[in-house]
């Protein structure tokens, strides 16, 4: 079980929605399934999400994905893995995604980080007062 002391990047809560595209199947055979989720925390290199609808396969550790989403009122799209997984399979399923910033356009890999430093400052002046 992992602690706010334990982790290696400091994580903000949140509860914003966006789209997780999942990537399915191997080799030539792929196709990419677009799930409603919620963005629980975010960190510098990954995000919790708690998926919105049931998923139509298993979601297994690696999956490639891509998250969008909204920093302020700019849509960012971020490549990244599924690192992790807890809970039912279905819509009561926690995912962690471990974000691919260096693929990502430098206006989503820009936007993110700009976001990520300023809500992290800003949770932790919060945090002292």
């Amino acid at each position: 079980m992992s602690t706010i002391s334990s982790r290696k990047y400091p994580r903000i809560p949140l509860d914003q929605r966006a789209k997780l595209e999942v990537q399915r199947g191997r080799g030539t055979d792929l196709a990419w399934e677009t799930l409603d989720v919620d963005v629980r925390t975010a960190s510098c290199e990954g995000v919790g999400i708690k998926l919105r609808q049931p998923t139509k396969s298993l979601i297994l550790k690696n999956h490639r994905s891509v998250l969008h989403f909204h920093a302020g009122n700019a849509p960012i799209l971020i490549p990244g893995r599924v690192a992790w997984f807890a809970g039912n399979v279905g819509a009561d399923l926690d995912l962690g995604i471990r974000l691919d910033l260096a693929l990502a356009q430098a206006s989503s890999r820009e936007l993110y980080s700009s976001w990520i430093v300023a809500s992290i400052l800003s949770l932790r002046d919060f945090v002292r007062k």
